[in-house]
């Protein structure tokens, strides 16, 4: 058994792409990727109203 984890914890990185390629090729591109290749987009610093019925709807936090 410590000979397959072996195995495995040595083509860690080489596992992690093949199972990204294949979901991606089963469920379209960009379904999985990594989190380097995401754009860091700043929200829109609103709360729901469902969350917050009355007062402000617009919170700048700094």
């Amino acid at each position: 058994m410590r000979a397959v984890w072996n195995w495995v914890l040595g083509n860690y990185p080489e596992l992690m792409h093949l199972a990204l390629y294949a979901v991606n090729e089963r469920f379209g591109d960009f379904k999985l990727t990594w989190a380097s290749c995401l754009d860091m987009e700043e929200g829109s610093r609103v709360i729901a109203p469902a969350w917050r019925p009355g007062g402000v709807r617009s919170v700048r936090v700094t």
